[in-house]
């Protein structure tokens, strides 16, 4: 009996061993499958938490640095949109400095090339007819330095040059800015240049014409007779030029007048307003660009006063045709 007791609790004991095994195997398997599941959610969240900040990265970045534009896109945005109302092929401001830089290249090798060919070629005969005003009193020029010789012929080449680039010069101006140009007003604005270059020349020939040959022998008349006659060549090709260039420059106050009435900045009653401070003005114009002689002075004084009067007839037109304009619109 007492053997069978001992059995009873020894097997009873094994049953409770093998009990809370099982049920220890049990909660390690229920900690484990608790630990996978509360695990893949805190994958999901941290990769939600991730993602977030990176948006919110992406949106700090986009706010504190400015977008990067295609250079493509930016340049077709600055097109002008109203060339394509005027007809005119649209360009970008790159493709406009483009189009100036091969034009100003093209008017600096013409410039090159004329200035070489006639220092080569007609710098001799440039010489005899600039000079022409100033060798038909019989007198001769003199030449006070080294390379006075070299310096005229340069001289001479670059006048020639710039006389025979006034055209060229024009055209390219006007083909640039002429898509800038409103259609009804570029007849108007190639009438004005057509004339403008004929008044510039005008000026030149004036001078050389008109002015030198007249002026010339009275200035010489001024020298005693005991004084000895040295004029120095540079001298007076240097004054040739500046007063061409400053008289053709002058002769272009009628196309200034009508431009400005065109566009509705002056009027021919403020021309008729001021036109005796014009006058002073003129004469004042007239002794800063000849000498101290009073018929050189009046030579130059009366040409511009009579501009004068045309540019007033010629705002009177413009103005009264504007004002036809206005009052049918």
């Amino acid at each position: 009996m007492a053997e069978k007791k001992i059995k009873k609790t020894t097997g009873k004991k094994a049953s409770k061993k093998a009990l809370n095994k099982n049920a220890k195997t049990k909660k390690k398997q229920v900690t484990k499958s608790v630990k996978k599941v509360s695990q893949k959610p805190k994958g999901k969240t941290i990769k939600k938490a991730a993602i977030k900040s990176s948006k919110k990265k992406t949106i700090t970045k986009n706010i504190a640095k400015p977008t990067q534009r295609d250079p493509y896109l930016h340049a077709q945005e600055m097109i002008d949109s109203e060339a394509l109302e005027r007809g005119d092929d649209p360009k970008s401001v790159v493709e406009h400095l483009g189009e100036l830089r091969s034009r100003l290249l093209v008017i600096t090798i013409v410039f090159l090339v004329i200035v070489v060919g006639s220092l080569i070629f007609l710098s001799d005969h440039l010489y005899t007819i600039m000079a022409q005003p100033f060798l038909a009193t019989g007198k001769k020029l003199h030449g006070f330095k080294l390379f006075s010789g070299f310096m005229v012929r340069v001289k001479l080449s670059v006048i020639t040059a710039v006389l025979c680039l006034v055209p060229l010069i024009v055209f390219h101006l006007w083909r640039y800015i002429r898509p800038a140009v409103a259609k009804e007003l570029r007849r108007f604005a190639v009438l004005s240049i057509i004339a403008a270059v004929f008044l510039f020349y005008g000026g030149v020939a004036f001078v050389f014409f008109v002015i030198f040959p007249m002026a010339i022998p009275t200035l010489l008349d001024f020298y005693f007779k005991h004084m000895q006659m040295t004029i120095g060549v540079d001298n007076y090709f240097s004054t040739l030029m500046t007063f061409g260039l400053a008289m053709g420059v002058l002769f272009e106050f009628p196309i200034v007048v009508m431009i400005l009435t065109k566009i509705g900045i002056m009027t021919p009653y403020f021309l008729i307003k001021f036109r005796k401070h014009s006058i002073i003005v003129m004469w004042i114009i007239a002794a800063l660009i000849t000498s101290q002689d009073v018929w050189t002075q009046v030579l130059v004084a009366v040409p511009l006063m009579f501009l004068y009067e045309i540019s007033i007839l010629l705002s009177k037109l413009i103005y009264r045709k504007r004002m036809r304009e206005l009052e049918i619109s």
